[in-house]
């Protein structure tokens, strides 16, 4: 009988239906994320805790994409380094 109602395009959409608001409101969204960094950076600062403030700042910057790590292998060195760069990704890096 369920197999039945499942193909049933009628019952489909209705299921849908009634799942967007529970998805929607469970979607995390980038503003939303960032905003939610932002609000532990300002906290961890207010107790003075400078490393998760730093922490939760890197974390805001690599979502927003303004914060890009790649890491690199030198073959003639073969000891891997990470290239972190700050800024705009778009806009060439001067120096």
């Amino acid at each position: 009988m369920s197999s039945v109602l499942a193909d049933n395009i009628k019952v489909i959409s209705r299921i849908a239906e009634l799942r967007k608001p529970a998805v929607a409101k469970a979607m995390m969204t980038l503003e939303s994320h960032l905003e939610d960094l932002m609000k532990l950076r300002n906290l961890a600062v207010q107790k003075e805790q400078v490393g998760a403030a730093i922490t939760a700042e890197i974390a805001r910057g690599k979502a927003a994409g303004i914060h890009i790590e790649k890491s690199q292998i030198d073959l003639n060195n073969l000891n891997p380094f990470v290239i972190i760069r700050y800024g705009d990704k778009s806009k060439p890096s001067t120096g």
